[in-house]
């Protein structure tokens, strides 16, 4: 809840920023989940996901 206030407050002032949404490969898949839910709530339709190469 306070992720998709913090998403509409940030969309409001910057209606055309893309969310990037970055996590470790041994985190929780339920996380990014989370979080793409939010994005959704907050109208957010611009947003891509990033990852880390172990060993880069």
């Amino acid at each position: 809840e306070e992720l998709e206030k913090e998403l509409v407050a940030a969309r409001t002032r910057y209606p055309d920023q893309a969310v990037v949404i970055r996590g470790e490969g041994e985190g929780r898949y339920q996380a990014v989940v989370d979080v793409l839910v939010a994005c959704h709530r907050a109208k957010i339709k611009q947003y891509s996901l990033a990852t880390v190469v172990k060993g880069k």
